[in-house]
């Protein structure tokens, strides 16, 4: 018996050391597995930028000759139909021909001139609005006193009718 205890003993450790054999290939096999999935969808991505690339360079070729295009048709306008350029005047990034230093400065108005003038049409109207304004003063009494009160500035006392 004891010859059959060691043999299933050496049977036991060979198949734990079989299984982990086993179990390691069973890894390996799946990381070939994954890694031979993951070439297709490396492939197809590459297969797709490339195709995106030949796009975008087909696009460049066409902007290119559109281009060309419309540089033909500006030089072949016809000056005819073309408006002409604005006059140099109206130009608003023009840099002023003479220095800020050197422009006439308006001047200052003498106080002769700002003062009101004197004609007769303009005392002709004050003088009429005066009379107004004494007619007014007139027809009611209140109005009369308040006159006599602005007549009189510099002095509040009552005017005496002697003087």
């Amino acid at each position: 018996m004891g010859l059959l205890r060691s043999q299933l003993e050496i049977s036991q450790n060979d198949r734990t050391r079989l299984m982990k054999l086993v179990d390691k290939q069973n890894k390996q096999i799946h990381e070939l597995e994954s890694r031979s999935m993951e070439i297709p969808a490396y492939k197809a991505s590459i297969q797709r930028f490339e195709n995106r690339v030949a796009s975008l360079e087909d696009e460049i070729k066409l902007s290119k000759e559109l281009n060309n295009i419309n540089n033909k048709a500006k030089s072949s306008i016809n000056n005819e139909n073309v408006a002409p350029p604005p006059p140099p005047s109206l130009d608003v990034f023009a840099v002023p021909s003479t220095p800020k230093e050197s422009r006439p400065r308006p001047r200052l108005v003498s106080p002769s001139k700002t003062q009101p003038s004197k004609k007769r049409e303009t005392a002709k109207w004050a003088d009429k609005l005066v009379t107004e304004y004494k007619q007014v003063a007139k027809e009611n009494p209140s109005r009369q006193r308040s006159l006599d009160r602005r007549n009189s500035r510099f002095v509040s006392m009552p005017k005496d009718s002697q003087i």
